[in-house]
């Protein structure tokens, strides 16, 4: 969902929760060549649209969900 100029990851309408995955490679990536972009995003989304901002890394939703799981090789 849009809110201004972001889109979050996940949205729940019903608790006004903006969910973001933070993964590794993509946020690690973004956030040495542009540092602390991550907290002005949340500092925009909370001032403008009163939103909670949750951060999850890969490793907490791996952990939560089970995935990804390696997959066995077709023969």
């Amino acid at each position: 969902m849009r809110f201004g100029r972001f889109t979050v990851d996940l949205y729940d309408r019903a608790h006004h929760i903006a969910y973001e995955a933070d993964g590794a490679y993509w946020h690690g990536l973004h956030d040495a060549k542009h540092p602390g972009s991550a907290a002005d995003r949340d500092a925009y989304l909370i001032q403008y649209f009163g939103l909670k901002v949750v951060h999850f890394t890969d490793t907490e939703i791996t952990a939560l969900t089970g995935w990804p799981k390696k997959r066995k090789a077709s023969a």
